[in-house]
């Protein structure tokens, strides 16, 4: 499997430093880095069975869009959009809801999981259209679980759910899916993910898919539009497809900050609030000791 990185704050060994560690805590949130720890999980488990017929996007930015895509897994199966959580604990996703369990009492979470990574699915599918590929592309959106801890009661939900134990199948299951693109197909699609033609209304795609010439839909980007419930629109779960590219903007305005851009989401556990104090102490303490050097030498 090849993979495509753009992390940010990971160094070429692929690893992020203490101080990159604060810095991507401060911009992201505290749980950005347990998001990508729960990536490298999976990473793992694919690499396992996934051959060089894949390619995996990790972390990348969509063109024009300030929006970053976790995990885009791009093969003569198809499109896979992949969402990948840490969490532990018993919870339920049953149609478009998501929230913990405790006994027979379901709570909402905070954060809807299935809708984020159902939202990330139409973006990219939408984003595809743009780039001149048919509503009709393959797009499968996928919720991965990294930590066996997490047990989910799945009813009907509107993306598909695979559990820690069933990673390396869900794997298999994807290089034994039947071809739909065209080894010069995958490449096209990776091409207009990373390098999208500047202009590229009229340009034929690649062998293996036919539609109409692509037509622009500028309006489509209206950030301003608003949309009281992303999940009504989602189709149920399997091989989704977003037809109405319209419908984007309201999509992307009812991405709520926290899901995929997490700026300034500052959210510490006592731990990581002891850690960074400790930090900024011994900064402090190692500036105090400077000074006394400096002065003791004057």
């Amino acid at each position: 499997m090849k993979i495509i990185d753009q992390t940010p704050f990971l160094s070429e060994g692929g690893e992020i430093s203490t101080l990159d560690q604060i810095k991507a805590a401060l911009k992201y949130g505290a749980d950005w880095l347990q998001e990508i720890n729960a990536q490298k999980t999976v990473i793992a488990c694919f690499g396992k069975v996934l051959d060089n017929s894949f390619t995996l996007l990790r972390n990348v930015r969509l063109a024009s869009l300030d929006i970053n895509i976790p995990l885009i897994l791009v093969g003569p199966a198809g499109i896979y959009v992949l969402y990948t959580t840490p969490l532990r604990g018993m919870y339920r996703a049953k149609g478009d809801t998501w929230g913990t369990l405790v006994g027979n009492t379901f709570k909402p979470a905070r954060v809807n999981l299935i809708v984020r990574t159902a939202q990330m699915g139409r973006t990219v599918q939408t984003y595809l259209e743009r780039q001149g590929y048919p509503g009709s592309t393959p797009v499968e959106v996928v919720l991965l679980a990294s930590d066996p801890g997490l047990h989910i009661d799945s009813v009907r939900p509107i993306v598909r759910v695979v559990l820690r134990d069933a990673l390396e199948h869900f794997a298999s299951s994807v290089v034994q899916g039947r071809a739909v693109f065209s080894a010069e197909t995958v490449i096209d699609i990776l091409n207009r993910i990373m390098n999208p033609p500047a202009d590229s209304p009229d340009q034929p795609i690649a062998q293996g898919i036919s539609a109409p010439p692509f037509a622009r839909q500028a309006d489509a980007f209206d950030l301003d539009s608003t949309q009281d419930s992303a999940a009504k629109q989602i189709p149920a779960r399997g091989n989704v497809h977003f037809p109405e590219s319209g419908a984007f903007a309201k999509s992307l305005a009812s991405l709520q900050p926290e899901t995929i851009t997490r700026r300034k989401k500052l959210s510490f556990s006592t731990k990581q609030w002891a850690f960074l104090i400790a930090f900024f102490v011994i900064e402090i303490i190692i500036l105090v000791l400077f000074v006394v050097l400096i002065g003791s030498n004057l």
